[in-house]
């Protein structure tokens, strides 16, 4: 099959504002999508650049802490989210079984696969949810 598994599938814990930061510059322009350090040399380069998305997939987990043996949940109760993002955008590129035989000198095949990875995002960590 052509569609990747969930273990071969990259993804990335977004728990720090840093991480969101690449999350959004990676799901917008794709791999070497820019610098986001914030540099201001590069304001011109930034405002020429065309976003590569096209299609974004989400999925929200969410839970809250039950009451010991209660149906009902603990209003008081910590509760868990975490939002799984990806996109139509390449996200990474990785050398293919060609690729590493080439690298041996067996093969002139040279070949690479894109994949796109999943952002699993934790907007309760510190700092994140308001910078989402």
């Amino acid at each position: 099959s052509m569609v990747p598994t969930p273990e071969e599938t990259p993804w990335m814990l977004v728990d720090t504002v840093e991480k969101l930061k690449l999350c959004v510059e990676e799901l917008m322009y794709g791999v070497g999508g820019g610098d986001v350090s914030g540099d201001t040399d590069n304001d011109n380069d930034d405002k020429n650049r065309v976003p590569k998305i096209h299609e974004l997939a989400f999925d929200l987990e969410m839970a809250n802490i039950l009451d010991g043996n209660s149906r009902y949940e603990n209003k008081t109760g910590i509760r868990t989210c975490l939002l799984q993002l990806t996109s139509d955008v390449v996200t990474t590129t990785i050398a293919t079984e060609d690729d590493e035989q080439n690298s041996n000198g067996d093969n002139n095949n040279n070949s690479k696969k894109d994949m796109y990875k999943d952002y699993i995002i934790d907007p309760l960590a510190p700092g994140v949810w308001d910078a989402i």
